[in-house]
């Protein structure tokens, strides 16, 4: 199969489910966003939030605590902005809890679905929206500016400390100041994106939906390569010691020199759809595939292990200190965790 066909049919899957929200029911193949902080685990799924232990996979609370509400689902992960605990929904309302106990403190519902988590730079809530803004709030929730695109924004911002950096679904990365929305300056990419950019020294290292990655200039967005993988790049890459990580969705593994943009070597995992973040451990990355595997690929290129989970996996891997934790769509579970050698350690919600 060719991999543009494959690209393009892998999309609209991915498309389907995370506009499902039109008919106003809340999707069975719900696609779980995930996050940690200390010893607790957030995971945004269908119609609710969890707050989980990650000492043993117990609810410490649900949001909401009784029935969730029909046509109000999660997909973006949990972020923590100051003692708010912020989840976005596709009922157009970015929820601020309270990390401990669960309980709104406020809300905001004056925008459209919440697709990627936001971002607290310098106490601003930098929060990228569907309907084609991005918004600042304060942490309280006070809407200090808004900043208009031509499409969506799928993609979480990063910052390099100054600028806040957002790519959108009109194939821009845009650079805007955190304290007021003010553009500073945008780029044609040439292609969507999903994922943010890497943050290097003076670069940006930004995958597309369009199978490349691009090295771009800090303070003015200039290009300064551009490497063609072979399928479309639904992650974003990992900078480390000078070399970029990142896989495709025709399961290639890439290194490409953070520098020169030249590949260092390609491990190729067929039949391996690679979507979501990699989990970055001491020795190697740890990939998840829509297939339901999540694998082990040293810093050489030699695949190490890997560890099959009954469902899809879109959601990427996160690190918690000595636990990684997987989000899965169709499946029985909707959180499993494994130890850093990949046994695992509990499922949420426990089976029987």
């Amino acid at each position: 199969m060719k991999a543009k066909y494959i690209t393009t049919i892998f999309v609209l899957v991915i498309l389907a489910m995370l506009l499902t929200a039109c008919s106003g029911a809340i999707p069975t193949n719900s696609i779980p966003g995930v996050s940690a902080n200390g010893d607790t685990a957030y995971l945004a799924n269908a119609g609710e939030v969890y707050a989980i232990r990650l000492a043993d996979g117990g609810l410490n609370w649900k949001y909401p605590a009784e029935k969730a509400e029909a046509g109000r689902f999660y997909y973006a992960a949990p972020v923590l902005a100051g003692d708010y605990l912020l989840a976005g929904d596709y009922l157009n309302t970015l929820h601020a809890l309270n990390p401990s106990s669960g309980f709104q403190q406020w809300n905001y519902t004056q925008a459209g679905r919440f697709v990627a988590s936001p971002l607290v730079v310098n106490d601003v809530i930098v929060a990228p929206n569907s309907n084609r803004n991005v918004y600042g709030f304060d942490l309280s929730g006070t809407l200090l500016w808004k900043f208009g695109a031509t499409d969506g924004f799928w993609a979480q911002p990063v910052t390099d400390g100054t600028l806040a950096f957002v790519a959108g679904m009109d194939h821009y990365l845009y650079a805007i100041q955190p304290a007021n929305g003010n553009l500073v300056w945008k780029m044609d990419l040439g292609g969507a994106t999903a994922y943010p950019p890497a943050v290097g020294e003076d670069k940006l290292y930004q995958a597309t939906i369009a199978s490349e990655l691009i090295a771009l200039n800090t303070a003015n967005g200039a290009v300064q390569w551009r490497f063609k993988a072979d399928s479309a790049i639904w992650m974003q890459p990992v900078l480390r010691e000078g070399v970029l990580y990142f896989g495709d969705i025709l399961g290639n593994v890439y290194a490409v020199d953070e520098a020169t943009g030249f590949q260092k070597w390609k491990l190729s995992m067929e039949k391996e759809p690679l979507m979501g973040n990699p989990a970055v451990l001491e020795n190697g990355l740890v990939f998840s595939s829509e297939t339901g595997n999540i694998i082990l690929v040293d810093y050489n290129g030699v695949r190490q292990w890997n560890r099959t989970i009954d469902g899809k996996l879109y959601s990427g891997v996160v690190l918690s200190g000595e636990t990684l934790l997987v989000g899965v769509t169709k499946g029985k579970i909707a959180l499993v965790a494994f130890d850093l050698n990949g046994n695992q350690k509990w499922v949420y919600p426990p089976q029987d």
